[in-house]
């Protein structure tokens, strides 16, 4: 009984040193993981209207349509030119920065002759956490606007298991003069009240992107290319 007695103790003090050494097994890894789970990448976006007529009358287009959801958002521009400091996501610094643009042959194919008309192109690297502590990132073409289209909205890169973004984009555009009859006819719209010069339309769209593909979100009147590209963990 004594010698069965004498080991317990060295039994005690043996598994708690086999514990210990398990928690800082698993501790140690998780937190060098942690590290690694705010990657950095590059995201390139192409917004663009298109200059089909038939997209004024084949579907309904609501005349209210809910403004982008400004939330939680900062002005991508700010974030470029360094007037906006870069907030912390995850145990990094979001890091936005201005690189240079990769889908200038995508971009080429966007011209007035055939049918398209660039409104909005920009590349940035961003580190990227969760869907809860990514801020949207507020775009629009007011800097190189002569299109006479005003496009405004937000543009949210996340990463969960796998990374996504999600677009809020409004689209206000002239109505064009040979199709403003039938237009007003298609919409119900009383031709002896008020007939605004413009329209506005919305596109949402929650998208999983996958690195190195190039993505195209689509709409009658707009659309949306988007490339991700993934650069490591962040530094």
């Amino acid at each position: 009984m004594q010698h069965t007695a004498s080991k317990t103790p060295g039994l005690l003090s043996f598994f708690k040193h086999v514990a210990l050494a398990f928690l800082l097994s698993a501790t140690l890894p998780a937190q060098a993981q942690t590290d690694e789970e705010v990657p950095n990448y590059t995201l390139e976006v192409i917004v663009f209207e298109t200059f089909a007529l038939k997209s004024w009358t084949e579907e309904y287009w609501p005349e209210d349509v809910a403004a982008p959801d400004s939330e939680n958002t900062l002005n991508l521009q700010d974030l470029l030119n360094g007037t906006l400091k870069s907030p912390v996501v995850g145990n990094k610094s979001m890091a936005v920065k201005n690189v240079a643009l990769a889908l200038n042959n995508e971009a080429a194919k966007l011209t007035p002759q055939r049918g398209y008309r660039i409104l909005f192109h920009q590349a940035w690297t961003q580190n990227t956490v969760d869907d809860v502590q990514m801020p949207k990132l507020w775009i629009d073409n007011s800097a190189s606007n002569n299109s006479g289209s005003i496009l405004t909205g937000t543009v949210k890169l996340y990463k969960s298991r796998y990374a996504h973004v999600d677009f809020d984009l409004e689209l206000e555009r002239r109505i064009p003069d040979r199709i403003r009859d039938e237009f007003i006819a298609h919409e119900k719209l009383d031709p002896t009240g008020v007939i605004p010069n413009t329209w506005r339309f919305k596109l949402e769209e929650s998208r999983k992107i996958r690195p190195g593909q190039l993505h195209y979100i689509d709409h009658p009147q707009f659309g949306v290319l988007v490339q991700l590209t993934y650069n490591g963990p962040a530094k």
